[in-house]
């Protein structure tokens, strides 16, 4: 998971994303508690450029959990909406 976020830190900075207009989502297979402690540190690592509404953590479905087994963990970026 280390990985996972020195890996995400280093494309936002690389590519200069602008986090206000993104959020992250966690994606995670059977272990809950897993997903909710990979989501403290990854928090604490961006340094609160996100809080926590913007880092949701979703069960992943059968669809994916089939290649990937039944644990898997991972990290996503959604725009955010705008109104009109």
């Amino acid at each position: 998971m280390a990985k996972v976020i020195e890996l995400l830190k280093q494309y936002i900075e690389e590519r200069k994303i602008d986090m206000k207009k993104w959020q992250l989502c966690i994606g995670f297979g059977y272990d809950r508690e897993e997903a909710a402690a990979f989501q403290k540190q990854l928090l604490s690592a961006l340094g609160g450029i996100i809080t926590e509404a913007e880092c949701p953590c979703f069960q992943i479905g059968a669809t994916i959990s089939v290649h990937t087994g039944p644990y898997p963990i991972g990290v996503g970026f959604i725009r955010k909406q705008t109104l009109c």
